[in-house]
């Protein structure tokens, strides 16, 4: 004997209960599931940039260690020229104009020479009171040496290879004192160097935490450059909570289509679970029929 057919009260709230579960489970899977893994993914595609844009500066500071290399060289064959027509001596003025033309971020000074000719990198000279990296160095040619030393400021050095599209504000430092900021803030940023860097301070590792910077909170991206054997800078990248909060839950634009396909097949569903908890003496009416063949049409055109 066929069962008493269901209500449409009960029907609809059968419906409507579906509907409901199938929309908490995209909204669980989105909240649980998803910001989770976008965030993890948004904090190492930052750090990525980080690494990046520390590895420039190291690449930059070793062009321009060339640079002032290959400038010396120019200059000092240039002197051997000038010494057959009656020179003997190699102003600095010579180095600084060449300088001028070929890398005008070098400015070279007086050198003191080295008794062993040996390299040698001073890090956090005052030049004109500015942080500054002090590079001596020599360059030998056919009997001849010159002794030359330059500066290149830390501004210099990294301003043009930062990556505002990534980050807010940035800051260079070392353990005793703040190199150079995008937004002086006027904030001591205390960072464990030593839990960075291995056993031979070389660069071992870059992380992230959340921090007051400029009395607001941020997330700080934390990165070591090895500047030289004796010195290591810290590069920080800043973003402001807020952002980072927005950056967290925004959608990808193919998370965006699953999400929206998802919520349309399950609307498109509604007429199937009509059908399935009908009763054997009920009918659908033409307004149903229409919605379920238009349900099948769209889904069939999604899927093929």
């Amino acid at each position: 004997m066929a069962g008493n057919a269901p209500s449409p009260r009960a029907r609809n709230t059968t419906i409507l209960f579906v509907t409901v579960i199938s929309l908490l489970l995209i909204f669980s899977y989105y909240l649980f599931v998803y910001v989770p893994s976008h965030e993890e993914t948004m904090h190492e595609q930052h750090l990525r940039v980080l690494n990046k844009i520390a590895q420039n500066i190291n690449s930059k500071l070793g062009s321009t260690i060339n640079n002032a290399k290959n400038i010396a060289a120019y200059t000092l064959k240039q002197h051997r020229r000038e010494t057959q027509e009656g020179h003997s001596h190699i102003d600095m003025n010579e180095l600084r104009r060449n300088a001028s033309y070929f890398n005008n971020s070098i400015t070279f000074e007086e050198s003191h020479g080295h008794t062993d000719h040996s390299f040698n990198i001073h890090v956090m000279e005052k030049q004109y009171g500015r942080p500054s990296i002090h590079v001596a160095d020599y360059i030998t040619n056919a009997g001849d040496t010159l002794h030359y030393e330059f500066s290149i400021t830390a501004e210099n050095l990294v301003t043009n290879l930062l990556r505002f599209d990534h980050f807010e504000k940035f800051a260079v430092f070392t353990p005793d004192r703040v190199l150079h900021e995008t937004h002086p803030t006027g904030s001591r940023v205390k960072v464990p160097f030593d839990t960075l860097l291995d056993a031979d301070k070389q660069v071992s590792t870059s992380y992230f935490r959340e921090m007051q910077y400029g009395g607001l909170p941020h997330v700080a991206y934390f990165r070591p450059i090895r500047i030289s054997d004796q010195h290591n800078w810290m590069l920080a990248g800043f973003i402001s909570s807020d952002q980072i909060a927005a950056q967290k839950f925004s959608l990808s634009p193919l998370f965006s289509i699953i999400l929206l396909l998802f919520i349309i097949l399950t609307f498109l569903g509604i007429p199937f679970i009509k059908i399935k908890i009908m009763h054997v003496r009920e009918h659908l009416t033409v307004k149903e029929v229409i919605f379920a063949f238009l349900s099948v049409t769209f889904i069939l055109s999604i899927l093929m």
